[in-house]
């Protein structure tokens, strides 16, 4: 699939998916916050390894502009403010972005403080996963090859996760979109993170479906439970225990 029809592809699904989760289920929908689309980004070089495209999954937003071109304002309590020029606004401000805001800089509201987001549970558990399939020293700018992808694609531009009511919606239309992300990007091995035991994860409840879709293609898919801890041991632990299988490589 080449980026044209990808893009295409991908609109259709983003604003199917934002009619259906925001205009069908206003009721439904309590976060009366602007919104977006998040599609999924990929690193500068990450298409230069053809025998490991990594793809991690996962509810880890990223970085949200403020801007009235790529933000879903609701009206009132039965609709709200949609055009398809802002579903592909968001397309384009995410694909041209690349990953390098993985390692810059952010508030830490436990601690009151700016540090690495890499250094986040999440994309610390991603880059052990990485670095080990691999074989790359610690320092290598893995982010740079790597490709993200959110599991709740409508979110706030103010950033955080999504309700579980707004998780809830639009869980059954996430599917097309992650689908057509994959056909496209063709990760070799993909990295699905989140909690098994949420009332609303998705990725849990149809994994059989995602694993499906990413092996028609030979992807290697693991998925794992979210990383609560950023001690390298546990995490360290927590990847040994990983299907010998997922590390093959073509």
């Amino acid at each position: 699939m080449d980026e044209v029809s990808y893009k295409e592809k991908v609109l259709k699904a983003g604003e199917q998916a934002f009619k259906a989760t925001i205009i069908e289920k206003p009721k439904e929908i309590k976060d009366k916050k602007s919104l977006m689309i998040e599609y999924a980004r990929c690193g500068d070089n990450y298409w230069i390894n053809d025998r490991v495209r990594f793809m991690v999954v996962g509810r880890a937003p990223g970085v949200f502009k403020k801007d009235d071109h790529n933000v879903m304002n609701y009206l009132d309590d039965n609709g709200c403010l949609f055009s398809e020029n802002k579903i592909e606004y968001c397309f384009d401000e995410h694909y041209k972005e690349g990953l390098d805001w993985i390692h810059s800089k952010s508030d830490d509201d436990k601690k009151k403080r700016k540090r690495y987001i890499d250094a986040k549970p999440f994309f610390c558990f991603a880059k052990k996963v990485y670095l080990r399939l691999t074989e790359k020293e610690q320092n290598f700018e893995w982010y740079k090859n790597i490709c993200h992808s959110n599991i709740y694609k409508i979110v706030s531009t103010s950033g955080g996760n999504p309700s579980s009511r707004l998780t809830k919606a639009q869980e059954n239309e996430m599917l097309r979109i992650m689908k057509v992300e994959f056909e496209f990007f063709r990760p070799t091995h993909i990295l699905v993170i989140d909690g098994e035991g949420e009332e609303h994860c998705w990725c849990t409840r149809i994994k059989a479906d995602l694993k499906k879709n990413a092996e028609s293609f030979g992807a290697k898919i693991w998925f794992s439970d979210r990383p609560e801890t950023r001690k390298a041991e546990d995490l360290i632990k927590r990847i040994d225990e990983v299907d010998v299988n997922f590390w093959q490589k073509k």
